[in-house]
């Protein structure tokens, strides 16, 4: 029996190791403004280099701090090691597209502070904007390979 906890264990720990190299997008799955965010960041990421999870998915339960995952009021990137969020992440997810590296440098020179404001006045207006579903999205065959339960 000891033997099942320490196998269990090492996958896990093989796992958080695997993600540490990886770029993951959290977002909330329930939010409409969020989905098309992710289905924008799909058709761009032509390398297929960002991963993608839920905020209310088993990864964000193991990385994030309850503080993001209970009030989905962020997409969260973790970026080889390093969460970002708010305005941040967004600007980092961009960075990481090819056809944007260059323009996305101009929203760096605004103050943090700034972008975060607009940043925050959309997230609390999504829903009644964007909409709410009940359910996560439904994956095809080739995003299934890209997304963290």
């Amino acid at each position: 029996m000891m033997n099942q906890s320490n196998d269990k264990d090492q996958i896990e720990l093989d796992k958080k190791e695997a993600v540490q190299k990886e770029l993951v997008v959290f977002f909330d799955g329930h939010c409409g403004l969020c989905n098309g965010f992710v289905d924008y960041l799909l058709m761009a990421d032509q390398e297929k280099k960002l991963r993608f999870a839920p905020l209310q998915g088993e990864l964000a339960k193991n990385l994030l701090s309850s503080n993001y995952i209970q009030n989905l009021d962020t997409v969260c990137f973790y970026e080889r090691g390093e969460i970002h969020t708010h305005s941040d992440a967004v600007l980092r997810i961009f960075s990481h597209l090819p056809s944007f590296n260059k323009f996305i440098l101009v929203f760096w020179l605004i103050p943090r502070a700034m972008r975060d404001f607009c940043y925050g006045l959309l997230s609390k207006s999504r829903y009644s904007i964007f909409g709410k579903s009940e359910t996560c999205r439904l994956l095809n065959e080739e995003e299934s390979s890209r997304f963290y339960p």
